[in-house]
């Protein structure tokens, strides 16, 4: 499994709070895939055309970034985060 280093590097620069986003992998209809490799988050930006799809913000030991649009039933992982 990867695990991921939670330095300061990964801390808020708004606060200089964390937060952990395990790499939980994603499901593909009754398969897990991918689980301690790469972990997907849904985000709170949808389509206009199609509101059943969202970004995602894709991470990996290597590298994190906010990813293509996925329909929000794949199965990526929900991390929710209150003010």
């Amino acid at each position: 499994a990867t695990s991921f280093d939670s330095t300061s590097k990964n801390r808020s620069k708004t606060n200089g709070k964390s937060i952990f986003l395990p790499a939980a992998g994603y499901r593909n209809d009754k398969e897990l895939k991918y689980t301690g490799t790469v972990g997907n988050y849904g985000t709170s930006s949808l389509r206009l055309d199609r509101t059943d799809w969202c970004r995602i913000l894709h991470i990996s030991s290597s590298t994190a970034s906010i990813g293509a649009d996925r329909n929000r039933c794949f199965g990526q992982t929900i991390r929710p985060v209150c003010n």
